[in-house]
Protein backbone atom coordinates (compact mmCIF):
# COMPACT_ATOMS: atom_id res chain seq x y z
CA UNK A 1 0.00 0.00 0.00
CA UNK A 2 2.75 2.49 0.63
CA UNK A 3 4.28 2.02 -2.94
CA UNK A 4 0.66 3.38 -4.59
CA UNK A 5 0.83 5.75 -1.81
CA UNK A 6 3.99 7.11 -3.02
CA UNK A 7 2.84 6.35 -6.94
CA UNK A 8 -0.07 8.27 -6.57
CA UNK A 9 2.08 11.52 -4.58
CA UNK A 10 4.80 11.40 -7.40
CA UNK A 11 1.70 11.15 -9.71
CA UNK A 12 -0.36 14.15 -8.59
CA UNK A 13 2.94 16.24 -8.74
CA UNK A 14 3.14 15.31 -12.80
CA UNK A 15 -0.04 15.61 -13.92
CA UNK A 16 -0.13 19.23 -12.32
CA UNK A 17 3.20 20.20 -13.53
CA UNK A 18 2.32 18.69 -16.67
CA UNK A 19 -0.63 20.82 -17.20
CA UNK A 20 0.66 24.04 -16.12
CA UNK A 21 -1.20 23.88 -12.80
CA UNK A 22 -0.63 25.60 -9.66
CA UNK A 23 -1.42 24.24 -6.55
CA UNK A 24 -4.27 25.97 -5.74
CA UNK A 25 -5.72 25.49 -9.20
CA UNK A 26 -4.66 21.67 -9.07
CA UNK A 27 -6.82 21.39 -5.70
CA UNK A 28 -9.72 23.19 -7.57
CA UNK A 29 -9.85 20.67 -10.56
CA UNK A 30 -9.47 17.48 -8.06
CA UNK A 31 -12.09 19.32 -5.31
CA UNK A 32 -9.17 18.78 -2.73
CA UNK A 33 -7.83 21.75 -0.37
CA UNK A 34 -4.39 23.20 -1.63
CA UNK A 35 -3.03 22.15 1.85
CA UNK A 36 -4.01 18.51 0.64
CA UNK A 37 -2.21 18.70 -2.51
CA UNK A 38 0.91 20.05 -0.60
CA UNK A 39 1.05 17.19 1.78
CA UNK A 40 0.35 14.56 -1.22
CA UNK A 41 3.00 16.37 -3.26
CA UNK A 42 5.50 16.28 0.26
CA UNK A 43 4.81 12.67 0.04
CA UNK A 44 2.92 12.85 3.68
CA UNK A 45 -0.54 11.08 3.86
CA UNK A 46 -3.60 13.73 4.90
CA UNK A 47 -5.86 13.28 7.75
CA UNK A 48 -8.22 11.52 5.56
CA UNK A 49 -6.83 10.17 2.54
CA UNK A 50 -10.12 9.06 0.55
CA UNK A 51 -10.73 7.17 -2.76
CA UNK A 52 -12.03 10.87 -3.96
CA UNK A 53 -9.05 12.45 -4.72
CA UNK A 54 -8.18 9.44 -6.96
CA UNK A 55 -11.02 9.32 -8.70
CA UNK A 56 -11.31 12.76 -9.51
CA UNK A 57 -7.96 12.89 -10.57
CA UNK A 58 -9.16 9.97 -13.11
CA UNK A 59 -11.81 11.79 -14.09
CA UNK A 60 -10.06 15.27 -14.54
CA UNK A 61 -6.88 14.05 -16.40
CA UNK A 62 -8.48 10.47 -18.10
CA UNK A 63 -5.84 8.63 -16.19
CA UNK A 64 -7.03 5.03 -15.17
CA UNK A 65 -6.68 4.54 -11.74
CA UNK A 66 -4.52 1.64 -12.00
CA UNK A 67 -2.08 3.76 -13.62
CA UNK A 68 -2.55 6.79 -11.16
CA UNK A 69 -1.87 3.85 -8.27
CA UNK A 70 0.49 1.71 -10.20
CA UNK A 71 3.42 3.14 -11.48
CA UNK A 72 5.15 6.41 -12.01
CA UNK A 73 3.11 8.05 -15.25
CA UNK A 74 6.30 10.52 -15.86
CA UNK A 75 8.59 6.85 -16.60
CA UNK A 76 5.20 5.38 -19.07
CA UNK A 77 5.19 8.78 -21.15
Amino acid sequence: MLDEFANFCSNIRYLRKKNGLTQKQMAQKLHISENYIRKLEKGQIPYRLGMDAIWHTHIAFGVPVQDILGGLLEENQ
